[in-house]
């Protein structure tokens, strides 16, 4: 994971990702994280042969996966050939942290919030990705932006 402390609050961290993956059963994940040292949250995307999910999970430790969903979102697509751009952010209000994503980077959707401290109070927030062990063809990813802004504004900066 790429990571960068939080600043004080209120702040927020966007990213848009670009990546493909093959239609095979592939499992490729990525997204951006808030971690306190020892667990996570991740606002993941996560892509399989049967669509594409954006979720939010309290994963318990770096090495096993959340096995709760807090938040997802079945309806929203993403192109498979390279083209499809996903952007997302987390933000901070000194109360609740906010989980946004977006096609364009600037109109914006919450799609869960959570009290600060319910799972974790973050120290640092970063980018991961990953794919399934048995996936048949490699999936790419690239980050095309991340900033880290001092508000919590929905939209802009």
């Amino acid at each position: 994971m790429l990571a960068v402390d939080v600043p004080s609050c209120p702040w927020k961290v966007t990213a848009t990702v670009q990546y493909s993956a093959p239609n095979t059963n592939n499992v490729v994940v990525n997204g951006i994280y808030l971690s306190d040292g020892t667990k996570l949250i991740g606002f993941e995307s996560e892509l399989t042969s049967s669509g594409f999910i954006e979720r939010v999970e309290h994963i318990t430790n770096v090495t096993t996966d959340g096995p709760n969903v807090y938040a997802s979102n079945t309806g929203f697509s993403l192109r498979n050939d390279y083209q499809g751009t996903w952007a997302v952010q987390i933000r901070d209000d000194c109360t609740n942290y906010y989980f946004d994503s977006s096609v364009n980077g600037v109109v914006w959707y919450n799609l869960y919030s959570e009290a600060v401290g319910t799972w974790l109070t973050a120290t640092r927030a970063g980018f991961g990705a990953s794919q399934s062990q048995g996936a048949t063809a490699p999936g790419f990813f690239t980050l095309n932006t991340w900033q880290v802004y001092g508000d919590a504004n929905l939209d802009g900066p």
